[in-house]
């Protein structure tokens, strides 16, 4: 991981988790800050980051279609 992704990943804010830590997340977490914040390992981020773009890469020539109804949508994200 090159010093420019790392700026990358600080400037969008993708190192900060919140105050709560589930089990399966503790493999992931580089440490906590003294207000409680769990800091996210970024070199684990970016090696998961790479995975999931070969698995992607790897699909050949696949239209992905997605339909959703008006309102499921938005009341899955809020």
């Amino acid at each position: 991981m090159q010093e420019e992704d790392v700026l990358k990943f600080l400037a969008a804010g993708t190192h900060l988790g919140g105050t709560n830590l589930d089990f399966q997340m503790e493999q992931h977490i580089y440490k906590r800050k003294s207000d409680g914040i769990y800091i996210i390992n970024l070199k684990r981020t970016w090696e998961k980051l790479l995975l999931a773009a070969r698995a992607i890469v790897a699909i050949e020539n696949q239209l992905m279609s997605v339909s959703y109804l008006p309102g499921i949508l938005a009341s899955e994200l809020c």
